[in-house]
């Protein structure tokens, strides 16, 4: 889940402004040479690196070291997996990668006892289990889109943001790890609760409780509204009534600029 969790997280550092639809490419590297084999047990140095950081809007290339255990069975496939390395060196990475100011911007809690601090993105909770109901949200995430606490937590799942253009395939990239418990990342088509649409690009992380995964927290640090406002869609739908057509250019809303976000999904509009 941990090397899970980082390759998502390693996408939080693409400039969604300029590359909506990118990718961070890495690689990992076992030093094999200086490996420790006992029985069916291997301990050993691993390296990781990013590929294409800066291509995507990245300041810089990020770099990763530390160890991994790794135990086998008698069939040689690997039953448990850990790895080791210094997180706040790499968070330290990641904040210069992309310019924040500081580590509150760029640590993800693995906890829901971590989970409850201020967050300079709009965020939603959900439980981890079927409909996934929001247990959480936050003040920006209110202003994204329209509804308050009062109105959806412990009452609705995120599947309230959905609509005709929330792509099928889109959600099925997201909520396919979270079936599996794991972290997930997409760029959706949602709504806000007066039908305004917008795309965002949304993380989720597993969030776990005793030991064991009992909510999901959601992030986005991308929005692009499809409406440029309000008006603009009650005349567009006004000119569908009629018959006519009334197209509305996409404008941008780069988070730095106007921190807006909206997360998740439940399983897939079911």
């Amino acid at each position: 889940a941990d090397v899970a969790s980082n390759a998502v997280f390693l996408d939080s550092i693409v400039d969604r402004t300029r590359y909506p639809t990118s990718k961070i490419k890495f690689q990992y590297t076992l030093v094999t040479e200086e490996s420790v084999v006992a029985g069916n047990q291997v301990m050993a140095r691993w390296a990781m690196e990013t590929l294409n950081a800066k291509k995507c809007g990245g300041r810089t290339e990020l770099h990763q070291k530390g160890m991994l255990f790794c135990k086998f069975n008698s069939a040689h496939k690997i039953v448990s997996l850990e790895i080791m390395f210094d997180v706040m060196a790499f968070m330290l990475q990641v904040k210069m990668a992309m310019g924040f100011d500081n580590f509150n911007d760029v640590v993800i809690p693995n906890t829901v006892q971590t989970c409850q601090k201020q967050f300079d993105f709009p965020m939603v909770m959900t439980l981890a289990d079927r409909p996934f109901t929001i247990v959480q949200v936050n003040e920006r995430w209110e202003k994204l889109t329209g509804y308050l606490g009062a109105e959806v937590v412990g009452k609705k799942s995120c599947s309230i943001l959905q609509g005709a253009d929330t792509a099928e395939k889109d959600l099925n990239q997201l909520m396919g790890p979270v079936m599996f418990k794991r972290p997930a990342c997409a760029m959706l088509t949602n709504y806000t609760k007066t039908g305004r649409r917008f795309r965002n690009y949304v993380t989720i992380y597993p969030l776990s409780t005793d030991s064991n995964i009992s909510h999901y927290f959601g992030l986005t640090t991308f929005v692009q509204w499809i409406d440029a406002d309000d008006s603009v869609r009650l005349k567009k739908r006004s000119k569908i009534d009629d018959g006519g057509s009334g197209d509305s250019k996409p404008s941008s809303n780069p988070l730095k600029q106007s921190p807006q976000c909206a997360a998740g999904s439940d399983d897939n509009k079911k």
